[in-house]
């Protein structure tokens, strides 16, 4: 790909990599910066989720430009993100920005603004085979299913109904911004409804959840493969780390 589209170069010796800035569930994106072997300039390329993404960037590539981004090309772009996460696709923004030399391995606040939006990709992962089987299994015996995941509420909420975890049309969607200013008593009330999935959640709200259905006198179990999983599987009744994909902490 040329210069100008997310720093593509058919050999990747000629911008090598030269800092990187991890993930995490708070700032929910991630980002690469890379130095130019030709001239030396360094530039950042961030992916993740889109509505994050969109707040660090003032451009957006257009024609092969950076443009000003007006508030309606944002507003059209989380349209069209939630067209695609109502359909069940996980979607991520990719932007891309030059950055001063001073500032390459800078903090994330300082590296990650003022970026030109490059897109966007909608990623279908879909349950793996006999899910779906294994969690109607599980609710014949008695066993209730609460999702809990960092996934859009639109996803969310398409993969429950897939998956039978739910059966209402509109099933209760606690987000990660409105479970943080619940109080217990709030907490309590969302996990008595009958059919409640919670998305865009933090690690620590995952463990807070698990805390509050074991307070109720429940026996929890839960299932995770990934690091932010680890102090929840610690927590629960029965921690079950899946998948042979699954990383070492979480197992």
């Amino acid at each position: 790909m040329k210069e100008g589209f997310f720093g593509a170069q058919e050999d990747p010796s000629a911008e090598p990599r030269a800092h990187l800035i991890l993930f995490t569930s708070k700032r929910r994106m991630m980002t690469s910066v890379h130095r130019r072997a030709a001239d030396g300039r360094f530039f950042a390329y961030s992916k993740g989720a889109c509505r994050e993404l969109l707040e660090k960037c003032s451009s957006a590539l257009s024609g092969g430009r950076a443009v000003p981004l007006a508030q309606g090309a944002r507003e059209a772009t989380l349209c069209q993100m939630d067209d695609f996460t109502s359909q069940g696709y996980r979607v991520i923004g990719l932007a891309e920005r030059e950055l001063p030399r001073a500032a390459r391995e800078k903090a994330p606040e300082e590296v990650e603004s003022g970026m030109t939006f490059v897109g966007r990709a909608a990623l279908a992962d879909p349950p793996r085979p006999r899910v779906k089987e294994a969690l109607a299994e599980a609710q014949r015996g008695g066993i209730r299913i609460v999702m809990m995941t960092g996934d859009h509420e639109l996803t969310a909420r398409t993969i429950a109904h897939r998956l039978g975890v739910v059966s209402m049309p509109d099933p209760r969607v606690v987000t990660g911004h409105e479970l943080a200013k619940m109080s217990r008593e709030d907490l309590k009330s969302a996990l008595g409804h009958r059919d409640v999935v919670f998305a865009r959640i933090l690690l620590e709200q995952k463990l807070g959840i698990v805390q509050a259905l074991m307070a109720q006198g429940e026996i929890v179990g839960v299932t995770g493969d990934r690091v932010n999983d680890a102090p929840a599987l610690l927590e629960a009744n029965v921690g079950i780390a899946m998948g042979v994909g699954g990383t070492d902490v979480a197992r």
